[in-house]
């Protein structure tokens, strides 16, 4: 169902609310909810949400390593540590208390902001564990009884997963989602100005 229809189907029913004199809080719940998925600033801070729940699904790391004449690939969350595991819990609930907060502009753009930063800190961390941590990487998935440590750490190489890359996608919804509500607040000052 479209945002067009569900904002028609409101319509109708507030218009039919008034006309007898009635007010339903169904209807009236229909109509904020559909004000909120209006507006663009909550579309990208559902998809910045969705990258958030999906870095628990998609490894963020892949280690391959050569041994016994097979290539093993070992997935590795950053979800699975407790540290990440708190952050990106952080950052699900800063999304989530900004798609409720959509009536006060004020505090869904402080709101916005922290998700940023905490986005943009993990993205960080991430970025440094891949540059400077890939024998850490290595170390923590080996299996102990095949062979030694450092024949595996000699072959062993380490890709990005999706994981890795939607820590950055969440930074840019969330900075996307800041530019939307500046948009809507200019648009109210500009329309406070011509009241």
């Amino acid at each position: 169902m479209s945002v067009r229809v569900v904002f028609k189907f409101c319509e109708t029913k507030i218009k039919n609310c008034i006309e007898n004199r009635m007010v339903y809080h169904e209807t009236l719940s229909l109509y904020k909810i559909t004000i909120m998925l209006q507006r663009v600033q909550t579309i990208y801070l559902v998809l910045a949400l969705a990258c958030v729940a999906l870095q628990y699904v998609f490894p963020t790391f892949i280690i391959s390593k050569e041994f016994g004449g097979k290539t093993h690939e070992i997935e590795m969350f950053l979800s699975a540590g407790w540290i990440t595991k708190i952050a990106l819990i952080v950052m699900i609930l800063l999304a989530v208390g900004a798609i409720i907060l959509f009536k006060n502009r004020g505090k869904q753009i402080m709101v916005t902001r922290f998700g940023l930063i905490t986005s943009a800190l993990f993205a960080i961390a991430v970025i440094c564990l891949a540059l400077f941590g890939k024998d850490y990487l290595i170390d923590s998935t080996i299996i102990e009884g095949i062979t030694s440590p450092e024949e595996i750490a000699a072959t062993a190489k380490v890709g990005m997963g999706i994981g890795y890359y939607l820590a950055f996608i969440t930074v840019a919804f969330f900075f996307l989602a800041i530019r939307g509500i500046r948009a809507d607040e200019k648009l109210v000052k500009s329309l406070d100005r011509l009241r």
